[in-house]
């Protein structure tokens, strides 16, 4: 595949050419080979870009990607580096879902609430008074 404009590549991925600049100056991407004063990618970096984009999709923060791309040894297989990423994530999902939990059911609670007035609620959220 012949070298593609940052400005193709951008719209490939629904992007700005400027996400894409910001990539590369955070060192997600290599610098790239400017011709002409314009940017050219080839299917190396396009396909980087298709991880980032997919990890990004699930959730993975850039500093995560940047960890998958950078924060091994070159020897570490790419599919460890993603079960240790996963994993990680999971967790957090994990607790992210806990927390949704809770919230729901701290949520519930309150629309059963029969208070006449806030501070009776403050009472009941206390401890005070049975809710």
């Amino acid at each position: 595949m012949a070298p593609q404009s940052i400005s193709t590549v951008a719209r490939q991925f629904g992007l700005r050419s400027s996400a894409l600049r910001y990539y590369e100056r955070i060192g997600l991407l290599p610098r790239v080979r400017i011709s002409g004063g314009k940017r050219h990618y080839d299917e190396s970096i396009v396909n980087r870009i298709a991880i980032i984009q997919r990890a990004r999709a699930a959730g993975f923060s850039l500093a995560d990607i940047r960890e998958l791309f950078s924060g091994y040894s070159d020897s570490v297989p790419v599919s460890r580096r993603w079960r240790e990423l996963t994993k990680r994530k999971q967790v957090e999902l994990e607790a992210a879902t806990q927390r949704i939990r809770d919230m729901q059911a701290l949520l519930e609670k309150m629309a059963r609430c029969g208070c006449d007035a806030l501070d009776a609620c403050g009472d009941r959220i206390r401890g005070k008074v049975k809710c």
